[in-house]
């Protein structure tokens, strides 16, 4: 299971189609942030979620908000009612490294920092409403959803993806805590899909 399988099987070509359109870029860039930035996401996720306080916490969001049913009618109208909760939730994943992410990564793909942040705030619900997919259909609770997080970042394709890159992180600069790292790392290889 991988978070790229997970939202193949979900969004439909007309909801990523209004993903492009809500974004205001073509549908080939659409795609490409879907699948380098939604890695993004979900490694932070994983991260918060590595303490027993987070873990509870997404726990308990995914059980009151975040069930699936984002997907029973993904159009424009959808994601325009869900961006502000989508505000929310990439301001709780990133913490204090919000407006770092958004410049890195808007560096990196040559898009603008307010299309950066559109997409991530359309993306937010998402990602949750794909987490809360897996969580209805397989009963997880809180000890197992870090684990299912990191195993959403596996199985993807090598040659410098961000998703492998993500799930290999390491401490870099030896203060306890991979949070920088993820998402330094994570820009970079944004960076590197978007140069090839």
């Amino acid at each position: 299971m991988n978070i790229s399988n997970i939202l193949t099987s979900v969004l439909t070509p007309s909801a990523k189609e209004a993903f492009a359109k809500k974004l205001g870029v073509d549908s080939a860039k659409a795609d490409a942030l879907l699948t380098q930035l939604t890695p993004l996401l979900t490694a932070a996720l994983a991260n918060n979620a590595s303490t027993k306080d987070g873990a509870t916490a997404l726990n308990a969001a995914l059980e009151k908000d975040h069930d699936g049913s984002i997907f029973d009618v993904l159009n424009e109208e959808t994601l325009a009612a869900r961006e502000l909760d989508g505000q929310k939730i990439i301001e709780h994943i990133f913490h204090n490294n919000k407006d770092a992410v958004e410049n890195g990564v808007a560096s990196a793909t040559g898009e603008s920092k307010d299309t950066i942040n559109k997409a991530l705030s359309l993306l937010g619900p998402i990602v949750m409403g794909s987490l809360g997919k897996v969580k209805k259909e397989q009963g997880f609770g809180v000890d197992d959803i870090a684990q299912i997080l990191q195993s959403m970042n596996s199985g993807n394709a090598e040659n410098g993806n961000i998703q492998n890159i993500l799930s290999n992180m390491l401490d870099t600069n030896n203060d306890g805590s991979a949070k920088d790292d993820i998402l330094r790392m994570g820009i970079n290889a944004v960076k590197r899909f978007f140069t090839k």
